[in-house]
């Protein structure tokens, strides 16, 4: 019986942590985002990610999702595939990437890795267009 409660404890410990992980992550966005993207799935969820460029790469990427846990795992997995590359590196990272960055994603939720490639291209064409305000409007040549 007590090997029974202590077990429950447990698990309701391990919840309640990953719950509050969620809400942080629900939350969660750049100090300063030079481009953000947010993209609302058939499935009524919803994934923004936030990218801060230093030069040419991103040095800060945060994500939220108002989804279940797999699309807010896979929202946080592209958040940290984006940090260190640059604007077209980011444009590679795929939903298999994410997926795989998530530890794997059941096949009924594959949808979820699915929106978070495509919030991250959204950031990041959103950082394209507002860049040349950055850069003054200089052309390279």
């Amino acid at each position: 019986m007590w090997a029974n409660l202590a077990a429950a404890a447990v698990l309701l410990v391990l919840v309640g942590a990953g719950c509050l992980a969620l809400q942080a992550l629900k939350k969660g966005r750049p100090r300063r985002a030079d481009g953000q993207g947010r993209i609302t799935g058939r499935c009524g969820e919803s994934v923004a990610i936030g990218l801060s460029f230093r030069g040419e790469r991103v040095v800060e990427a945060a994500a939220r999702s108002d989804g279940c846990a797999y699309s807010c795992t896979c929202a946080l997995a592209a958040a940290r595939l984006a940090k260190g590359r640059t604007a077209v590196e980011v444009l590679d990272i795929g939903a298999a990437a994410i997926e795989r960055a998530a530890g794997g994603v059941p096949a009924d939720h594959r949808h979820c890795a699915t929106l978070a490639a495509a919030a991250l291209q959204a950031a990041v064409d959103d950082y394209m267009q507002r860049r040349p305000a950055h850069t003054g409007g200089k052309s390279a040549g």
